[in-house]
């Protein structure tokens, strides 16, 4: 099995989300045996933009750049995978409106989404 392990906090070592993701990724690996982890920081090493040098592989530099972060998201048997981002949770408002024991989702937000308007 290969898990893909992206951070992209620009934090570095301060933040929250890169030591919350590493706890997974460790429990991931203590659970599962043999598991291969790909990681890629995004802060660090972004993304190389598709341009149509590295489509028509002219430029082998980014060509090369290209292929490596295909092969991120290429599963043992060298067959694409969907890369699935997360976003599961049932969010933060309707968390907060749980907790709180809030009638509506919009009771919960954090800040108005039209300035001055406080209720729908």
């Amino acid at each position: 099995m290969k898990l893909l392990h992206i951070d992209s906090s620009a934090l570095g070592a301060q933040s929250v989300t890169r030591e919350i993701s590493a706890a997974i990724v460790a429990r991931w690996q203590d659970a599962v045996p043999g598991l291969a982890v790909a990681y890629r920081d995004l802060d660090a090493y972004p993304l190389p933009h598709l341009s149509g040098g590295s489509l028509a592989k002219a430029n082998p530099a980014e060509a090369a750049d290209a292929e490596g972060v295909l092969a991120l998201f290429l599963d043992a048997e060298g067959k694409q995978r969907p890369a699935i981002m997360g976003s599961y949770g049932i969010g933060v408002e309707r968390l907060t409106r749980f907790v709180c024991g809030l009638e509506a989702v919009w009771q919960a937000r954090p800040y108005p989404k039209v300035a001055g308007v406080f209720s729908p």
